[in-house]
């Protein structure tokens, strides 16, 4: 059957819909399902925590619940259904079962042991279906994609910065540079992300929390595995720190979240029984010369974390600019001048114009009297 505007209209929708479950559903991708019958929307659904629920069977429960008939349905998925026993079943298997008639699909999905054998499922089962090729589905999961395809996550690195490009005082004073509209949307991007990770510097300077916060997260659902009193998935809390600089009790490491260290092997024993002995803190300690960040994001992707949002100062930040393992860049940029003694967004020496690391802009978004930038990485 071909595809009609109508299709891709709710195509559309059920890309939107997806986007409701950005900071629920990691490590598996966001997708969103609409079942339509007659061109009357009968059951919607969208990922829920890992173990819960995907779109497809939340769409098929939604109508059940509503008492509709899904027989002869369509099925408007913004990703390729799932054929294989994972956390749950393969949602294939469930379309077939439930009667549906015809599923259009806007992305493929990238694991290979997917990656067009669920389309293949359904055809081979009678069902029709088509793949609608749309860019806004393909970049929803940028973060589960790159996993999928290079075992590495996503790596946003953010930064807060004043016109004249100072993160910091000299003193190493930063709180605040930008305004709290800018503030709160930070909030979402750590949301979305697995792990949020910064330096020993940062957490000496500053001692912060690096929590998801703000009521607009009040109602987004309680983790089936987090402690009690926690109503969002937080994301795993890393700080690096070669010689363990830190205390233990720094408010990082306070167990309402996970929370890692990374360290060398060179730290003091002491200290290193120190951090291995706290409840809800993993160690990982590697043994080389400095930090291998590749070695650790690699680990990351092992533990099946998709998105990192880096949240450091100039030199972690720098690491990252310098070695090409960003993918993404968000900067906040605040009406302010913060003088010449002020410390640099990124610890890098350059010498010649030629040698200037290259941004590509995706968008400029204003938050009250900031501005937000985000670019992506033209190498990556």
């Amino acid at each position: 059957m071909p595809v009609s505007e109508s299709d891709k209209l709710f195509l559309h929708a059920a890309i939107k819909l997806a986007e409701k479950g950005l900071y629920q559903s990691p490590p598996n991708p966001s997708v969103g399902c609409l079942l339509v019958k007659d061109t009357n929307i009968v059951g919607r659904g969208f990922t829920q925590y890992a173990g819960g629920n995907h779109a497809e069977i939340e769409a098929l429960q939604n109508a059940r619940a509503n008492s509709a008939d899904v027989k002869g349905a369509t099925a408007y998925v913004s990703l390729e259904p799932c054929c294989i026993d994972g956390r749950t079943p393969p949602c294939t298997k469930a379309l077939i079962a439930s009667g549906i008639q015809r599923v259009v699909c806007a992305a493929t999905d990238p694991n290979p042991r997917i990656a067009g054998r669920g389309i293949q499922h359904l055809k081979d089962a009678g069902v029709a279906t088509e793949l609608v090729e749309m860019d806004q589905a393909a970049n929803m999961n940028p973060g589960f994609n790159k996993r999928m395809l290079r075992h590495l996550p996503w790596v946003r690195v953010k930064s807060a910065m004043s016109m004249d490009g100072r993160t910091a005082m000299a003193s190493g004073e930063s709180q605040w540079i930008t305004g709290k509209a800018a503030r709160g949307d930070v909030q979402h991007w750590r949301a979305r992300s697995g792990a949020i990770l910064t330096g020993s510097g940062t957490i000496l300077a500053d001692n912060p929390r690096l929590t998801v916060r703000g009521a607009r997260f009040a109602s987004t659902g309680i983790h089936p595995s987090g402690e009690a009193g926690t109503d969002i998935r937080q994301p795993l809390r890393i700080v690096l720190d070669s010689q363990l600089r830190c205390a233990p009790s720094a408010v990082v490491f306070d167990q309402s979240s996970p929370s890692m260290v990374i360290t060398l092997a060179s730290a003091d024993a002491e200290r290193l029984q120190a951090f291995e002995d706290l409840p809800n803190t993993r160690v990982f300690v590697q043994n080389t010369g400095k930090i291998d960040l590749q070695h650790v994001l690699a680990e990351l992707a092992r533990m099946e974390i998709n998105e990192v949002l880096v949240e450091a100062g100039a030199g972690v930040t720098g690491s990252f600019f310098e070695n090409g393992l960003w993918d993404e860049a968000l900067i906040y940029v605040a009406p302010k001048l913060m003088g010449q003694s002020a410390m640099p967004l990124a610890g890098i020496a350059l010498d010649k114009m030629a040698d200037a690391f290259t941004f590509s802009f995706k968008d400029v978004t204003r938050l009250d009297k900031d501005i937000r930038i985000r670019a992506l990485n033209p190498n990556a």
